[in-house]
Parts: C-alpha cells; structure tokens; sequence
C-alpha cells in the first residue's frame, strides 16, 4: 500500500499552513510532505472505534433510511454514512477532562483579560490538571500533604 498515491485535501494543507505560519503549498514541500506521510500512516494503520464510541456514535445517528448512491448503483444505509461521518469527526479529538464537582465553581465561562495570556481552555484545562494531580498525590500518599509554602508536613 506504501507506493500508492496519497492526496492531501486543500483544506488540511492550508489549515496546516496557517497553523505553522509558512506558506507552503507546493507538493513536496514541507508541509505537504508531512501531511502526505502523516495520511499514508493513516491509510495504513486505520484507527477502528472502540465498541462504546460504536454504540454512542449509533445513538446519534438518528436515520435508518436506506438510500441509493447517486448513480442508482448498491444501496446505501444513510446511517453508515453519518456513522463513518461522525468517527472522521471525532477520532482525533481528545477527550473532553471529567470535572469534578468539586471544582466546577472554579472554571470560567468567559474569555480572559488579554493580560493573562491564556485562553479560557487552557486556563480551565490547567484548573482541572492541578486538581488531578493534586488528587493522585493524596492517592498516592494518604493522610500525607506536603506544604508548598513551609516545606512541612500538613
């Protein structure tokens, strides 16, 4: 499969593009030449779901009408299509971080000052990480705080 043609959509090339900065959309470039291999792997090792991302991604396909494809060839399931639709959407998106109750109050729902640097998911996301972490030390080491301003034992 490693000598077949691997084509690169116009719309990653240039998201890429823009996303690194450089203008670069001339097959064999660069970008061009990692987005190619990056799809070559792709196509070589597809990335299958698991069966709970079948069973809710079924849940969200509400159609099960049967459609033909436009050449009147071998029907098609409208479901299948929206299924293979919606893994090409989400197979590469992280998942989304659990939020403990204890603190959702913490999380901001507006974007942040300017001054801050940080976006409202990284701020949210850093919330949650610092939280975890937190968490698997006392895990870790039950009834057992260290103090970051004392360097003593809580």
């Amino acid at each position: 499969m490693s000598n077949m043609k691997v084509l690169v959509p116009k719309g990653m090339l240039a998201a890429a593009a823009k996303a690194s900065g450089r203008r670069d959309d001339l097959e064999g470039h660069f970008i061009y030449a990692s987005l190619e291999a990056a799809l070559r792997w792709l196509s070589e090792n597809p990335i299958v779901p698991s069966e709970d991302e079948m069973v809710d991604m079924r849940n969200r396909c509400s159609t099960r009408v049967v459609l033909k494809d436009p050449e009147g060839n071998a029907p098609l399931a409208k479901q299948e299509r929206e299924l293979i639709t919606a893994w090409q959407r989400r197979m590469f998106l992280a998942p989304e971080p659990e939020i403990p109750e204890a603190i959702e109050d913490m999380l901001v729902d507006l974007d942040l000052s300017p001054e801050i640097h940080l976006s409202r998911s990284e701020y949210n996301y850093s919330i949650i990480e610092a939280y975890r972490r937190g968490k698997e030390k006392q895990d870790i080491m039950p009834g057992h705080v260290e103090s970051t301003l004392g360097g003593g034992k809580c």
